[in-house]
């Protein structure tokens, strides 16, 4: 069997990503128990070394693979959790700096959509056009 490779040609990694990043959308939908379980498992992950790291050990990121796919019976491997992970982290850091020093704004809880007054929206527009 003849397996092609890409090595030596000029590949767009975002494209390379994107490929990558759809089928895995297609292997695993995430809803909101996957995620809650994958935090949770995450959490476990942590705490197996008192906290004292900031990504789980080896040992824990076998941990949170195992009991994963033993739960939502896939076969993932680490890397598919981590881009979950670094996608959550994105979207925390821009909802923090949208919510920085900002009134106006409510945040339905089962929704999850950001609501925003005219009158924050008036302010951003004036601290746009001043910059």
């Amino acid at each position: 069997m003849y397996m092609a490779s890409n090595r030596g040609q000029n590949v767009n990694s975002s494209t390379l990503h994107t490929e990558t990043s759809t089928r895995s959308e297609e292997y695993l939908k995430w809803d909101h128990r996957r995620e809650r379980i994958f935090l949770q498992l995450y959490d476990q992950a942590l705490a197996m070394n008192y906290y004292r790291l900031k990504d789980p050990s080896p040992l824990g990121k076998e941990f949170i693979v195992d009991k994963f796919n033993h739960e939502f019976n896939l076969d993932i491997n680490y890397k598919f959790f981590r881009e979950k992970l670094d996608q959550m982290k994105r979207k925390y850091k821009k909802y923090t700096g949208l919510m920085q020093n900002s009134t106006g704004i409510s945040v339905d809880p089962v929704t999850s959509v950001i609501s925003a007054s005219d009158s924050w929206w008036k302010d951003r527009e004036v601290r746009k056009n001043k910059t």
